[in-house]
Formats: structure tokens, sequence, C-alpha cells
């Protein structure tokens, strides 16, 4: 059963505060313009948009182009995205708040009418850091796909940190010598962070078409720490699917 996806509705609190009007006053009687002592009305400014990757965090040989997006927030670039069979809603969303974002976490919920027939959440973005203008990816795990319809409002919400080195915080490796070999995709990472990265440490292949995300495939790396400029293999199941091109990203949290 498919969806179709509306609108990104609300932005964690420190990015709504980014993108939204602040300040704005109400017109003076008879149009006139507003007192000395009011506020302007605030434009956010647009982040240069970077090309897909342009970090070099993953690997793959897909290279889709998206729109910009508008400005001031974390903004879906998949409007057309749509829940799948099984449940997922993978995007591809770009940061245009002017500052670096990680740990970024989406939440959705599904309406059929006035009533909510679904609801979920993602568990893990790639690439885990995302730069001013660059492009994440992700995937949005909701409850009873069966229960949503084709014409069903999705909406979304959004929350992500400032990148840091403490503990916990999102450390995402570099991927090498990425590709498919039969039904998997195989390959390396290395530890550029310059400190100890942890697990779990996700592993996440996103198949393309052209522009078109069509699936997602979540994995783990087999190796719990990965110290500095060290390296691991990782292999990943695509289970027979379909995967024309392909982009895969890994990260585990800084230890």
């Amino acid at each position: 059963m498919h969806s179709r996806f509306s609108a990104v509705l609300a932005l964690g609190a420190a990015l709504l505060l980014a993108s939204c009007t602040q300040g704005a006053s109400a017109p003076q009687p008879g149009g006139q313009a507003p007192s000395k002592g009011a506020q302007k009305e605030s434009t956010p400014q647009q982040v240069k948009p970077l090309p897909f990757n342009a970090g070099g965090l993953l690997g793959g040989t897909a290279a889709p182009e998206f729109p910009d997006g508008d400005p001031g927030g974390i903004v879906v670039v998949t409007p057309d995205a749509k829940v799948n069979a099984r449940g997922a809603l993978v995007i591809a969303f770009r940061n245009n708040t002017g500052e670096p974002i990680s740990s970024v976490r989406w939440q959705g919920s599904a309406k059929n009418g006035d009533s909510v027939v679904g609801q979920g959440m993602s568990l893990s973005s790639t690439p885990g850091i995302v730069q001013p203008g660059e492009i994440g990816l992700t995937a949005i795990s909701f409850s009873n796909p069966k229960a949503i319809p084709e014409d069903a409002n999705i909406s979304l919400s959004v929350t992500s940190q400032k990148p840091d080195t403490e503990p916990m915080s999102a450390a995402p490796l570099t991927v090498t010598d990425a590709r498919q070999a039969g039904s998997e995709v195989v390959g390396n990472v290395v530890n550029k962070t310059g400190h100890q990265v942890r697990g779990p440490i996700n592993v996440d292949v996103y198949c393309f078409k052209g522009n078109e995300i069509i699936s997602m495939w979540p994995g783990y790396l087999k190796e719990k720490r990965i110290e500095k400029d060290g390296k691991a293999p990782f292999s990943l199941s695509l289970y027979g699917a379909e995967c024309p091109t392909f982009a895969v990203g890994v990260s585990g949290s800084f230890a």
C-alpha cells in the first residue's frame, strides 16, 4: 500500500527558530510603515546546494540530483516519496540550516482524513554528519503499513544535534572500495575521524534508479570498535532486490 507525501510540518526547536520569520510586525493602520522600534521581517539565507556525496563519506555508484530546497531548515527534497509495502518511507533531505548537523532523527504521522492510521520514526541517517548544503538519506519505518491508504497525508518532523566528539555522538566513517558482488554490497571503511569509534556501527545501503530512491537496506558492521585510522570490511545482502545504482554510508558513535 502506498501513500502520498504531503508536507514537513515541524522542525526541531533550534532549527524552527532559524527557519521561521522572527520579529515580524503587524501592518500599521492606513498602510503606514511599521514604527521605528518595530523589527523587520527576516528572510532565511539560501545555503549553497552541494552535489550528492560532496563530503566523500559515502561509497557506491549512485549520483542522483536533487532540488535545492527551501532555505533555513532541514528540507525534504523527495516530495513524491511513498510508504512502501514494508512500511518504509525512504527520503533524501538537504541541510539548509547553514550549520553542520548530526544525529538527524525523523518522526512521521500518516492520516486518513482526521484519523491517524500509522506512525513512524527513523533509526539512523547517512552520512552521520551532514554539512551545510549537503544531502542526507534516511528511512522512516511506519507501523500498520497496510492501513495507510494511497491518499493518506503524511507529516514529518525532524530533530538534529550539533556535531561534536563527545561519547555517543555520531561518528561517520569513510567508505572505500564499495561495489556490488552478486546480491551483496561489499567494501571497506576507514576511520578518519581522529578518534576511536564504537558500535553498533550502522551500514545503510540505498538503491537508486536514476534520481529515485527505490529501497534502503540496513545492517551492522561486525566490528564493535574501530581505532583512529583503522579499517574494517563490510558486506550487506540485498536479498535479490533490484539495485541499478547504490550509495552506502557507515557510521557509529564516538567512544
